[in-house]
């Protein structure tokens, strides 16, 4: 992490010179060491991070996906004028343990076009889909089976 600090800063300030190099490496160290005491962002749970960043490449390449698929399909219904919209509010119970998981899980159902996430609490989603097929596929909870699978990576 203290290497994205770093080039963060050469970034931002825009010149490469020693002077701006060492204060930014004190500056960086001082922010690492704070995360570290105060986040518990240790090196051993950064690395961990790390090795499961492919992991998450591939859940928002997925995500990437459903959402083209859930434009077409709501364009789709936009322009046929005979197709009915059936709104459908559902209750969701996911068996996702991690907070952070549960809002990555909500909000990914909340960026694929045509379902909202209304409510969350605990491990109840409120979702509100535009119509029943597009309801039914969140039950089938393929983006929930992908980040059970990263939750357990960490296990």
């Amino acid at each position: 992490m203290f290497f994205v600090y770093f080039a963060v800063w050469i970034l931002l300030n825009g010149r490469f010179s020693p002077d701006v190099l060492a204060a930014g490496a004190g500056v960086s160290l001082l922010i690492y060491l704070f995360t570290w005491r105060v986040i518990g962002l240790t090196p051993k749970r950064e690395w961990e991070k790390v090795k499961k960043l492919p992991s998450y490449i591939l859940y928002v390449l997925r995500l990437i996906r459903e959402v083209i698929k859930a434009n077409l399909q709501v364009a789709g219904m936009i322009l046929d004028p005979s197709s009915d919209v059936e709104p459908q509010l559902i209750t969701l119970h996911t068996k996702l343990k991690e907070q952070s998981s549960r809002v990555l899980f909500a909000n990914s159902i909340t960026l694929t076009p045509g379902t909202i996430t209304a409510y969350m609490k605990d491990d109840i989603l409120i979702v509100h889909a535009l119509d029943k097929e597009t309801a039914e596929g969140l039950t089938d909870g393929a983006f929930e089976k992908e980040l059970l699978s990263l939750e357990e990576e960490q296990v």
